[in-house]
């Protein structure tokens, strides 16, 4: 009876400990989205398949949002998960504001916005042997590669800044975009 007992208990134990072990991967490196004021939505960590739902339930609770601050995104092994998101936040009429490290295909989102503001933020550009030597997620497919044109017609009228991006990956190695910038400076918005 003990040893029955014992052996309950341990798998209860293994049971819970495997579940949480299981939460806790599942989290890990997922997309954190806090709403501030009812206007500000805040953005952070690498975008997953779950985000996209997440922005779509976001936006229905909180009508009064205006504003999309996007901190440190790394990404997303998906194209298409980030750019559902911006199709989202343009559809919603939002500004977009970077204040953190966008890597890659994060700066499809920064695109997204109806007006864009750089406050601090940082534009990066890798290549994919690049992004993997810095763990940064990358998606090579050439779907991708051409949704990301789509999306940059969709949101500023042709596919300069696609084109331009896929160049820099072409060159290799990691490209900061200053907001300074031929590229980018013409994507601000007037303060």
């Amino acid at each position: 009876m003990r040893k029955r007992l014992l052996y309950w208990a341990l798998g209860l134990v293994v049971a819970v400990g495997g579940t949480a072990a299981l939460l806790v991967l599942a989290m890990a490196g997922a997309t954190t989205f806090r709403v501030e004021d009812g206007t500000r939505l805040h953005v952070e960590g690498k975008i997953t398949g779950a985000s996209t739902e997440r922005v779509t339930n976001l936006l229905e609770q909180h009508p009064g949002l205006t504003e999309v601050v996007l901190g440190d995104i790394i990404g997303t092994d998906d194209a298409n998960w980030l750019l559902a998101i911006g199709y989202h936040f343009r559809n919603a009429g939002l500004t977009t504001r970077a204040v953190g490290t966008l890597d890659n295909d994060a700066i499809l989102l920064w695109l997204a916005g109806v007006e864009r503001r750089i406050d601090g933020g940082t534009l990066r550009v890798t290549d994919a042997e690049s992004a993997r030597e810095l763990g940064l997620p990358f998606d090579r497919s050439p779907v991708a590669a051409a949704e990301r044109r789509r999306f940059s017609t969709a949101m500023l009228g042709d596919e300069g800044v696609a084109l331009a991006i896929e160049a820099l990956r072409a060159e290799g190695g990691l490209h900061l975009l200053e907001p300074d910038s031929a590229l980018i400076r013409p994507l601000l918005s007037a303060d």
